[in-house]
């Protein structure tokens, strides 16, 4: 578990040297006045999830859930990947609301 936490704190500090940058597609849809609301939403969105998910991986491996780590990455790993188009949905609503809203003049 200490050898996980370890991985946590390193892993971490090395993704918020990688932040989503604050001119991306998503920033470039959205229209100005939602730019700063949808600004603080992206950085909650893009830090919360893989804060809580490493944190709870690093639990779950260090307390021996579903036996050795190769076993877990076998069950968990696919999971992760056929959930992960879902994380595309709110930027695919986000880009159709804004162009709707900016070719109705709204």
């Amino acid at each position: 578990f200490l050898l996980m936490a370890v991985f946590y704190i390193a892993r971490m500090a090395v993704a918020n040297m990688a932040q989503p940058a604050s001119d991306s597609l998503f920033m470039g849809e959205v229209s100005q006045i939602r730019r700063g609301r949808s600004l603080a939403l992206t950085r909650i969105m893009w830090t919360f999830p893989r804060q809580t998910g490493t944190l709870l991986t690093s639990i779950l491996l260090g307390i021996g859930f579903l036996g050795t780590t190769t076993q877990f990455g076998i069950i968990v790993f696919p999971i992760a990947m056929a959930l992960y188009p879902i994380s595309v949905i709110p930027m695919y609503i986000a880009v159709r609301r804004n162009r709707k809203l900016n070719t109705h003049g709204d």
